[in-house]
């Protein structure tokens, strides 16, 4: 399983807060408009990478064992 994935997009337009991104295949969803690097506007073509954290998902179930743990007494 790779741990990154590569998506290419365009800023198919701006609404609001919101930019309009469009897939290869022609998807559309919605992005935070805050998200976008600057000078990022209608046409831009972007790449965005997603990652796992592996260490802050550990991190994270840790704190919550450790929480339930002590609530149990």
């Amino acid at each position: 399983m790779d741990k990154m994935k590569r998506f290419h997009f365009t800023v198919e337009r701006i609404e609001n807060d919101w930019a309009v991104l469009e897939t290869i295949d022609g998807k559309t969803f919605e992005f935070p408009r805050g998200f976008l690097p600057d000078g990022a506007g209608e046409g831009a073509r972007l790449i965005i990478d997603i990652q796992l954290d592996a260490e802050a998902e550990q991190q994270a179930r840790n704190g919550m064992k450790n929480l339930r743990d002590s609530l149990r007494g």
